[in-house]
């Protein structure tokens, strides 16, 4: 029979002081971060595109983003450890053919491999065709001021996407995620917004 560790019985009898922190704190960041879901939104409506039904307005996950994690036979898979905040705001353009789609994705997540960040990221999700072209993407990154310790990329999985991000720090503050957000609203949102006009 396996023993527990010191480090397993010290973080069982200190959970619900755990619990009691993580849940605070997110609430917390979720009164940071809710204000830029309506920014972003006025953004969006302004532009004349229209909000997708799939939003989420502050969805909170814990041990693993998926339905799959919230509820497992232990022994059988491992649990994935990860919490996020996580928002999601998904629009179009109208168009004749075919409509222009992208999703705005931001929050804040934490887990395996050192990924402990708040993000903002930009996909395009037109069904038929990409109408953002690879050159559009390298010009928007290349032309995004940040400080040397945030991070920022082009992602091609399945769908084109941008991302502004940094990782938790001492140096953590409103006006360090207020700064992230404008960034990406500037740089990345606005001009994508300003190209498909």
């Amino acid at each position: 029979m396996e023993n527990l560790s010191a480090l397993n019985t010290k973080c069982l009898s200190n959970m619900p002081m755990l619990l009691d922190s993580i849940s605070q704190t997110i609430a917390k960041l979720e009164k940071i971060l809710s204000p830029y879901y309506d920014s972003l939104l006025n953004d969006i409506n302004s532009a004349g595109y229209s909000i997708l039904a799939e939003w989420n307005r502050g969805t909170i996950w814990g041990l693993g983003h998926h339905e799959k994690h919230k509820t497992q036979y232990l022994g059988v898979n491992s649990i994935y450890p990860e919490i996020s905040l996580y928002y999601k705001l998904p629009f179009e353009k109208k168009r004749r053919r075919n409509p222009v789609k992208f999703r705005i994705d931001f929050g804040y997540m934490s887990a395996a491999q050192d990924l402990n960040v708040i993000y903002f990221q930009l996909f395009e999700i037109s069904e038929k065709q990409k109408i953002l072209v690879d050159d559009f993407w390298d010009e928007i990154e290349q032309s995004i001021p940040i400080p040397d310790e945030w991070e920022k990329g082009i992602e091609d999985i399945n769908d084109n996407n941008i991302y502004v991000q940094f990782t938790m720090d001492e140096s953590l503050s409103t006006d360090k995620i207020d700064d992230l957000f404008n960034v990406f609203k500037k740089y990345i949102l606005l001009p994508t917004i300003d190209k498909l006009k």
